[in-house]
């Protein structure tokens, strides 16, 4: 884990409470797919603009950024276009379906 770090070094202060990362990664054939949770838990509660800056501007923007790059990918001319041509598993033929007979119906009630 690294050097114990110097005790004199204000830097270095260990706060009191606990930490913990957890790192989960499913592997297929063709793609990965990994879930990292953090959790913190101390003496002292996070400060209420520090959460609503959060909730509010910074995970919707990851999420934003994730899904526009999740978009690029999948698109025909994307780095996993080859793969959605193949579709060795029949997934994607079958996502395809699901989303037409989606909008038929979306269509069909109104």
């Amino acid at each position: 884990l690294g050097p114990t770090p110097p005790p004199q070094n204000a830097a270095w202060k260990v706060l009191p409470g606990h930490s913990a990362v957890r790192v989960v990664t499913v592997t297929q054939t063709h793609t990965s797919a990994t879930s990292l949770m953090s959790s913190v838990t101390g003496e002292r509660a996070i400060p209420e603009w520090v959460v609503k800056l959060i909730v509010s501007w910074i995970v919707p923007e990851v999420l934003r950024r994730m899904l526009k790059a999740g978009a690029q990918c999948l698109s025909s001319g994307g780095p996993h276009a080859p793969l959605l041509q193949a579709d060795t598993d029949g997934v994607y033929a079958a996502c395809k379906g699901l989303a037409t007979r989606g909008a038929e119906l979306d269509a069909a009630t109104g």
